[in-house]
């Protein structure tokens, strides 16, 4: 039975696992350390636990491993559940008391809802070293289901898992640079991007080439519509989208991961540029308008927002700022009168040509 627990890493995960613990355990039996080494509870004098959770994010690879090779020496437990989101085939080097169990248990959720993720989702966890079923099935029953009421999956080993999760980011933040390179295309062809994109997708069904669990899901599923999901492009945003793809670039070929990151930098342009225009700029204080506008002025992905939300010309735009005519024609070589009356479209093709240069 699970008494005593040692969070290392209080961030996100690691504090909705506490509160989770906290429906069951006693306080004063969670301990905690945060992420910098720092002891946020009672200070951990106990070296020996029920269950030990490591928490904190894998940035480098190596330090991680060192890092948490460092604690598993000074605390110790008969589990041991490592949430991190890792690479593959690091954490069978960790050095481990053959009386522990080492389970590699990532979190999916959308922050800060970290615990309705976990009880929304079912956990897919990967033994580190090889393990007896009926082992895993104790644990199933004695942490998963008695203190966070939850389904769990168990998959070969960790290596599995952990791609899995990367896999799973990794797909996602493609959806999301998929739609981004789709922007670009109509932005640079002036064409509507709800129209290309969105139409489509929410017009999709179900066939017969989609993978099923049984000939039953195949027959209810097969002909039946369902739109596909529909992303909205902008910057690939949260807490483990990005980094979980830089931890993943080794991993992938043809460049899958730096083209994810290029369409991630045009949609860092959108969203700065909807930020700014989501905003009554006529109401902001003037200090505030030159700061943004001096920010995002260059990215020629302002103008096509501009254009489709009716908004305020760049004249008028320009006049609120000191000396504005000037700035703009050294911004664009343009004045204010000549943006607003040119096509986008080709002006976009020549601000991105200029960039590129």
């Amino acid at each position: 039975m699970i008494k005593t627990s040692l969070i290392i890493g209080y961030g996100n995960i690691g504090e909705a696992i506490g509160l989770m613990e906290l429906q069951v355990l006693h306080p004063n039996d969670i301990k905690i350390i945060d992420s910098n080494h720092a002891v946020l509870k009672i200070s951990p004098k106990q070296k020996i636990y029920d269950i030990i959770h490591i928490c904190y994010p894998c940035v480098d690879p190596i330090e991680y491993i060192k890092e948490t090779q460092k604690y598993l020496e000074e605390f110790n437990a008969p589990i041991i559940l490592i949430h991190s989101t890792v690479p593959p085939f690091i954490l069978e080097k960790l050095f481990i008391s053959p009386d522990s169990v080492v389970l590699h248990c990532p979190i999916r959720g959308t922050h800060p809802d970290i615990i309705g993720g976990i009880k929304k989702y079912p956990l897919i966890i990967g033994s580190v070293f090889p393990i007896e079923v009926v082992e895993l099935e104790r644990i199933r029953l004695s942490y998963f289901t008695a203190i966070w009421n939850v389904e769990v999956i168990f998959v070969s080993n960790s290596n599995e898992s952990a791609l899995g999760k990367l896999m799973n980011t990794a797909w996602y933040s493609m959806q999301i640079a998929f739609a981004n390179q789709i922007q670009r295309i109509c932005d640079d062809f002036g064409l509507d991007f709800k129209n290309v994109y969105n139409t489509w997708m929410e017009t999709d069904e179900i066939n017969s080439k989609y993978e099923y669990n049984s000939e039953k899901d195949r027959a209810i599923a097969v002909g039946t519509q369902i739109p596909r999901p529909i992303m909205v492009a902008g910057e690939l945003g949260g807490h483990c989208l990005m980094p979980n793809i830089k931890l993943a670039e080794s991993l992938f070929a043809n460049n899958f991961t730096q083209w994810i990151m290029e369409m991630n930098q045009y949609g860092k342009e959108l969203t700065i540029a909807k930020q700014v225009f989501e905003l009554n700029i006529h109401e902001l204080p003037m200090e505030q308008v030159i700061s943004e506008l001096d920010d995002i002025f260059k990215k020629p992905t302002v103008l096509k927002l501009r254009n489709e939300q009716n908004l305020i010309s760049m004249k008028e735009m320009f006049s609120k700022i000191p000396n504005g005519e000037q700035k703009c024609k050294d911004m664009y070589g343009l004045t204010p009168d000549e943006l607003d009356g040119m096509k986008l479209t080709s002006m976009q093709k020549e601000l991105w040509e200029n960039e590129e240069k």
